[in-house]
């Protein structure tokens, strides 16, 4: 059985650094695993940014609150979950 996540090719990353819980860093090192039978390429940044993707695209309220800060911004909420080259730097208000 695979799991229902499908990895798209690896793109330039930037190194972010930040705790788990235990218990989540254990499931997620479990899906990295399952990631990896299913996909050749799959690590553990790939598997956690198209993860956070698919949660950010689904996240109505996340959505809503990017419109109201994007709204005077050069970029439309659609690139800013999009486009992964753009950073929260840059969606902000363009002077």
């Amino acid at each position: 059985m695979s799991i229902d996540l499908k990895l798209p090719s690896a793109e330039e990353s930037i190194v972010v650094k930040f705790k788990l819980p235990k218990d989540v860093a254990d499931a997620f090192q479990l899906y990295v695993q399952a990631a990896q039978e299913q996909t050749a390429n799959a690590d553990e940044s790939l598997v956690l940014a198209t993860l956070l993707r698919h949660h950010i695209k689904k996240d109505r309220g996340f959505r809503d609150w990017l419109k109201s800060h994007t709204a005077k911004s050069k970029y439309t909420t659609k690139d800013a979950v999009a486009n992964p080259k753009i950073t929260a730097y840059e969606s902000r208000e363009v002077a």
